[in-house]
């Protein structure tokens, strides 16, 4: 089915789409439901975006993720590793592991070796090495909660996810829909997805939850990597006070980002540097304890080195 034919893809996908959003037949049925039964066909049908090859998955007794009948109703994503590259479940893991020791919410997650996955599709992931699995912030056994990136916010095709919104405009969406605290918890998690370096914080890696099906908050941190060791020149993946380069995020440039979105000055900069001392002092002792290949390890140490405001005040 071609993405562009939105009703075919949403017949195939529609009963387990993100959030709490289903679409069903008027009579209740499946697309070709019974000739795939006749047939031995078992397909899967779940929607979850993004370059790599994931499922989603339930947890089995033994702490195993695995994928369930049809692909309905896991709870869990598993990301299985890329050739292109290497060590991507291990990066996202370490990332993720900092992002919580610096006090961002992050999903419970973990990485799992293939040979203890069952249920994978063959030939997905070969002998690349460990996949990665994170819970799923949008799904509490039987209960869906709801969410909605800020692609979808903003009313764009997920082709324009890098296209015509500026971190400055999710930081005025932010302040003026949810407050002060959220604005801060905002700008904390811009600051760490630039100090690791990660060029992927496009708009459909930001989400907004509906806990209570009516109170937009920021959803859980998740797809954090540092992508500088795989693209060493990569740039932030959407502009920042008119910029997209690392060595312009400065206490100097986040002035004019809280100035251009009509935000407090205090509001942004008092959260930036408190991200930034946390940063700063809790990497050295982190690092050790973290299962990272020392190439990986010692691009984010260069790349924290080019980040004005991560140096010492």
């Amino acid at each position: 089915v071609a993405q562009e034919r939105d009703f075919p893809l949403l017949e195939l996908l529609g009963v387990d789409l993100p959030g709490a959003v289903t679409v069903r037949r008027v009579d209740g049925t499946t697309p070709d439901a019974a000739a795939e039964e006749s047939a031995g066909i078992r397909p899967l049908r779940f929607s979850l975006a993004g370059a790599q090859f994931k499922f989603s998955a339930v947890m089995e007794l033994r702490g195993k993720p695995t994928i369930p009948r049809g692909g309905v109703g896991g709870e869990w994503i598993v990301k299985l590793p890329r050739e292109l590259y290497p060590y991507v479940a291990e990066n996202e893991f370490a990332m993720l592991t900092f992002a919580r020791e610096v006090g961002i919410e992050v999903p419970e997650c973990g990485l799992v070796e293939q040979s203890d996955l069952r249920s994978i599709v063959s030939g997905s992931g070969g002998n690349l090495g460990r996949a990665f699995y994170i819970k799923r912030f949008d799904r509490d056994r039987t209960r869906r909660i709801h969410i909605e990136d800020f692609n979808q916010i903003f009313r764009q095709h997920p082709a324009d996810k890098y296209k015509r919104v500026s971190y400055g405009g999710i930081l005025e969406f932010v302040w003026r829909t949810m407050g002060e605290g959220t604005t801060r918890d905002f700008v904390r998690r811009l600051v760490f997805s630039a100090g690791i370096g990660n060029g992927d914080m496009h708009l459909k890696n930001w989400s907004v939850i509906y806990r209570d099906r009516r109170t937009p908050e920021l959803a859980p941190a998740y797809d954090y990597l540092s992508t500088i060791t795989y693209i060493p020149d990569d740039k932030l993946a959407l502009t920042l006070a008119g910029t997209r380069e690392w060595s312009d995020v400065s206490e100097t440039l986040l002035e004019r980002f809280a100035r251009k979105a009509g935000v407090p000055r205090d509001v942004v900069l008092e959260p930036a540097r408190e991200m930034a001392d946390l940063m700063r002092e809790g990497w050295p002792k982190l690092k050790p304890d973290l299962d990272l290949p020392s190439r990986i390890a010692e691009a984010i140490d260069a790349h924290m080195r080019r980040v004005p405001l991560l140096q010492p005040r």
